[in-house]
């Protein structure tokens, strides 16, 4: 369990007895303030882009995760996150030949909490985004997932 104060980042790994390191990592964690910012958009009324596991919200240039009731197991496996571009151009060349973008990530390093709700948000690319296939996944297979067009008349595109 982690302390009960605000925490900005957290370093973690693995010291045998001599001192050796065997792994270290490190990720930043979301404040508070972070978190309830996500909330208050939430609270407008939109109706999601995907309703699943997670229910995940396109705003302008970022998307917004959210699960009103969470557990740690909800949070536990890791989200993929593959963008399409209109211009496969725009993707960098080692990303050309599968098409997409892959912003796959782990809860922590984009999410937090606020009570019982799960909130976590990715920035998007800034080239012109065709669509977004989202969900979870785990060694054994899918959890849940979903994609979604972004339209060009919308506000949602660059």
């Amino acid at each position: 369990d982690l302390p009960g104060y605000e925490i900005a980042s957290v370093k973690t790994g693995h010291v045998t007895y001599n001192e050796a390191v065997l792994w270290e990592g490190s990720y930043s964690m979301h404040t508070a303030g972070a978190v309830e910012a996500l909330r208050s958009l939430l609270l407008r009324g939109d109706e999601p882009e995907i309703a699943s596991v997670f229910d995940v919200f396109l705003y302008g240039d970022r998307l917004i995760y959210h699960k009103p009731s969470c557990s740690s197991e909800d949070v536990g496996a890791r989200f993929l996150l593959h963008v399409y571009p209109t211009d496969i151009d725009d993707l960098p060349l080692e990303r050309r030949e599968s098409g997409f973008d892959n912003l796959s990530f782990s809860f922590w390093q984009n999410g937090g909490r606020v009570g019982d709700e799960c909130f976590a948000r990715v920035d998007l690319p800034e080239y012109e985004i065709a669509s977004v296939r989202t969900g979870q996944f785990t060694q054994e297979g899918s959890i849940w997932g979903g994609s979604f067009e972004i339209d060009d008349a919308s506000d949602n595109v660059r």
